[in-house]
């Protein structure tokens, strides 16, 4: 399996969603931290992976949340 080049991506969209307890979707993570929403999603879905990130769907919408007690 190919692993992903993080760069600080996962830390920048571990940030902007500690500032949004709220709950944000991919596109909303993509504008925040200046990625396109595919590139997010792979992201993303590594950290939920990890354990770091829960993703809840609401209507059609799929909001992304810090897993609570998850701070680094």
């Amino acid at each position: 399996m190919r692993r992903l080049k993080d760069n600080g991506k996962k830390e920048k969209i571990i940030a902007v969603l500690e500032k949004h307890p709220e709950g944000l979707t991919m596109k909303e993570i993509a504008k925040a931290i200046g990625m396109h929403r595919i590139n997010v999603s792979k992201y993303v879905y590594a950290l939920i992976g990890e354990g770091i990130i829960t993703e809840r769907a609401v209507g059609s919408a799929k909001l992304c949340y810090l897993k609570k007690g998850d701070k680094k």
